[in-house]
């Protein structure tokens, strides 16, 4: 038996009935409204609440749900691992335009930008509509979040309708993470940017210290930069981390009760243009089953990247220095080897020492990916490799480029 509620009729359902719902049966919508007219997305695997103020993830303050994780797909919400809730249940936005800096957060009573309505709830979605007064003129924010059935994601699309022109236009979607899933997880977790081949621009993440539980905020746009900062609302300020080691050098990754997030860059903005944002919140019981699942999420570009199961967040990135330097290496003795065999060639025929069944280790990009076990080619064709599953079709895993600073295009794609 299943029940479904068309756009037609939506109904309001106390939490406890959802739950209940979903551990019985499946539900073909998963957006719904709270009875303060605060929202919620639930399916069988995540459960989060949409402040109907502050357009953020949260039912204001500490109030369940904020986002909550079953990493079983039953429907089962623990709130006492609640991503969000414990302590102060910071989860916010942020627009600065030309230096002058609004935001909402779901922690605070403070709103800077106004909603224009309730939510608009239909199928799997619900939409935030807000608005703020810059030197007298009025700008439109709008975002919409997604959760279908099945998926471990909840995508959100903002909007920005300028309403003068401007220099530069920041925009920031920032949460604290709480990941939790054992004893002993707590509000201290592991913050790193960056994974495997995703550029230290395009992801944030925060990982529980016990269970590995992993939460991160992810885009494919390309106008990105992500960081780690100490509770920071200032749109700009999710550019790298507030770690360094002994000597006072930056790192990708650390240890504290700190927030994550995404910054966005508009620059020459005219009144009138649309800047949108594409991100994902993802969820997994590690951050690498957390990408594995996100395909298509976060504006689902089409970028080369490769993406590899190298362990935790923190590993990753505490081993970064010494995989890439191998990776360097490797790739110069494959460029020299390449150049020994090939070299005295004729035109049209074939490299003499080539095996059968491969291909010049420099061959250029936009061919199949070599059969790598593993890992797993963004935007890439992967039919011959071992030990890795292909994700949304032809293509092999999450896509997304890097990168800070796009001019007028104002459609992050």
């Amino acid at each position: 038996m299943s029940i479904s509620v068309s756009n037609q009729l939506k109904i309001t359902l106390p939490s406890a009935t959802l739950s209940l719902l979903l551990g019985t049966t499946a539900i073909a919508d998963t957006s719904f409204m709270q009875l303060d007219n605060d929202g919620i997305l639930q399916n069988e695997s995540v459960k989060v609440g949409i402040n109907r103020q502050t357009g953020s993830f949260g039912s204001g303050k500490s109030n369940s749900p904020g986002i909550l994780f079953d990493p079983d797909g039953g429907g089962s919400f623990n709130t006492s691992y609640d991503f969000l809730t414990p302590g102060i249940a910071f989860d916010g936005q942020s627009i600065k335009i030309d230096g002058t800096n609004y935001r909402n957060n779901n922690s605070s009573s403070r709103i800077d930008i106004t909603a224009s309505s309730d939510l608009v709830n239909e199928l799997n979605t619900l939409t935030w509509n807000g608005s703020l007064v810059n030197n007298s003129s009025t700008w439109l924010l709008e975002n919409t979040f997604k959760l279908d059935s099945g998926n471990t994601f909840v995508d959100v699309t903002t909007t920005i309708t300028a309403g003068a022109d401007a220099d530069t236009v920041y925009y920031s979607k920032h949460t604290d993470p709480d990941s939790q899933g054992d004893p002993g997880d707590s509000n201290l977790t592991n913050n790193v940017i960056g994974y495997s081949g995703i550029p230290d621009t395009n992801i944030a993440i925060g990982e529980a210290t016990v269970s590995g539980y992993a939460i991160g905020v992810s885009t494919t746009d390309t106008n990105t930069t992500a960081g780690i900062q100490n509770w920071s609302t200032q749109a700009d300020a999710y550019d790298g981390t507030i770690y360094t080691d002994d000597d006072g050098n930056s790192l990708n990754y650390g240890n504290g009760d700190n927030t994550i997030g995404l910054s966005w860059l508009w620059t020459d903005v005219k009144e009138g243009d649309t800047l949108t944002a594409n991100y994902a919140y993802i969820l997994g019981e590690s951050i690498f089953d957390a990408i594995e699942d996100s395909e298509g999420s976060g504006g689902g570009a089409d970028n080369d990247w490769t993406v590899e199961d190298i362990g935790s967040a923190t590993e990753a990135a505490i081993a970064a220095p010494e995989r890439e330097a191998a990776e360097e290496a490797a790739r110069v003795a494959a460029e020299e080897e390449a150049g020994s065999t090939c070299s005295s060639r004729r035109r049209g025929s074939t490299c003499s020492s080539r095996r059968r069944g491969s291909t010049c280790s420099s061959r250029r990009r936009g061919s199949t990916c070599s059969s790598r076990r593993g890992s797993r080619r963004r935007g890439s064709t992967c039919s011959s490799r071992r030990g890795s599953r292909r994700r949304g079709g032809a293509g092999c895993s999450r896509r997304g480029g890097g990168g800070r600073g796009s001019d007028t295009s104002f459609s992050c794609y």
